[in-house]
């Protein structure tokens, strides 16, 4: 069952876990898209023959704000056996992903540039995923911000409809308060259950935030949860 458009409309009102693009330059970056999103980006229209995305029909994987990208890339040069997509807001993150896809094609990666809360909402077939991956999503540490956090419980309860029965959920934060606010979170979930560590679909490769925080003294926290 897909999102009802009173959920959307809360979602979108609700969530909006980034805030304005500054970064400079991005007229440099157009010939990247260019040349990468006709060959390895993800529009809106291919989700509606979702069997057709990839060359091959296997396990799916969405990364929710990938960052630069270099953690996903090597996670699915090492798992051909899962497809993997990756949705980052960003035009310098976007970018940076589709310039090693350029270099080094991968059959089983997509990139799909937008806000992940209405493609997950709009796009995502029900139970077409079998694991979501949140690395390190911006923490909004002050109060009066958090609501944009994208840990939410209506975004938990829309991911649950995409993610297959057994399927997975893994996050990770830096930020101590972050982790709180996940943990209980997922605590109130239904469809969610929290899972020991260390597990198999726990491992992951390090990014450039957590390489940052670890820098700044904030070990990564790590969580997982599997859907009922």
């Amino acid at each position: 069952m897909k999102t009802s458009e009173s959920d959307k409309h809360s979602l979108n009102k609700h969530i909006r876990s980034f805030g304005p693009n500054r970064g400079r330059g991005i007229a440099a970056l157009t010939p990247v898209f260019e040349e990468g999103m006709p060959r390895f980006g993800l529009m809106a229209a291919d989700c509606a023959q979702w069997d057709a995305i990839f060359p091959s029909v296997q396990p799916c994987v969405l990364e929710i704000g990938f960052g630069m990208g270099h953690s996903l890339y090597e996670t699915a040069q090492k798992h051909p056996e899962r497809n993997y997509i990756g949705v980052e807001v960003y035009p310098a993150g976007v970018a940076c992903l589709l310039r090693q896809l350029i270099r080094a094609p991968l059959p089983n990666l997509k990139v799909f540039a937008g806000d992940a809360v209405p493609m997950v909402a709009d796009l995502i077939p029900a139970q077409a995923l079998c694991k979501v991956q949140v690395y390190f999503p911006d923490p909004w540490p002050k109060k009066r911000h958090q609501k944009r956090r994208i840990i939410q419980e209506a975004f938990i309860k829309l991911l649950s409809q995409a993610v297959a029965p057994g399927g997975w959920l893994h996050l990770a934060t830096d930020w101590p308060d972050y982790a709180e606010h996940m943990v209980a979170t997922l605590a109130t979930s239904t469809e969610w259950g929290s899972v020991a560590l260390p597990h198999p679909e726990s491992e992951r490769g390090a990014t450039k935030f957590e390489s940052r925080g670890k820098a700044l003294g904030y070990p990564p926290q790590d969580f997982l949860y599997q859907r009922r």
